[in-house]
C-alpha cells in the first residue's frame, strides 16, 4: 500500500471521487516509471513529499464502511449530523488509495498533472509536486 485515506461519504458517492488531502510526515513516497518495454525512452519519477497538498480524482476504492459509528473529524461530525438527522440518510467512509501488487510491482493506471523537468543527473523526467492525480477506478 503506497497511500490510503478515509474519505467521508453519504448516499451519493460523488464527494469521495474528488478530494484534496495533505500527506503526513510518514507518507512521502515516489513512483518510478522506468525500464519498461512501453517506457524506455521517457523514464519518469513522480515524488510525493510530506506536507504536500494533493488533489485526487477517482482513485482506487480499497474499502467501504457504510455505517460509521463515529465521525473522524469535526467537519465529518457536522456532515454526519446533517445527513443522519436532517436528511435521514446513511453516513460512512470509503477508503481511497494507491495499492501496488507486491509480487509483480504493478499498480493502478494513473494520470498526473504537474510540472515536469528533465534531470541530467538522474537521466529521467521528474515531477516533484503533482497537483492532481487521476485514477481509473
Amino acid at each position: 500500500m503506497l497511500f490510503q485515506r478515509d474519505v467521508a461519504i453519504f448516499n451519493v458517492l460523488d464527494p469521495s471521487r474528488l478530494f484534496t488531502t495533505k500527506l503526513n510526515k510518514t507518507e512521502p513516497f515516489s513512483l518510478h516509471f522506468t525500464d519498461s518495454d512501453k517506457n524506455k525512452e521517457t523514464p519518469l519519477e513522480v515524488r510525493f513529499e510530506s506536507g504536500q497538498k494533493i488533489q485526487f480524482f477517482d482513485i482506487e476504492t480499497l474499502g467501504l464502511e457504510e455505517h460509521a459509528e463515529k465521525a473522524k473529524t469535526m467537519q465529518d461530525q457536522l456532515w454526519a449530523l446533517y445527513y443522519r438527522n436532517y436528511l435521514k440518510t446513511d453516513f460512512g467512509y470509503v477508503k481511497k488509495g494507491i495499492a501496488v501488487d507486491k509480487k509483480s510491482g504493478e499498480g493502478p493506471e494513473l494520470m498526473f498533472l504537474g510540472e515536469v523537468a528533465f534531470s541530467e543527473q538522474a537521466k529521467r523526467f521528474i515531477m516533484k509536486k503533482p497537483k492532481l492525480i487521476i485514477g481509473t477506478d
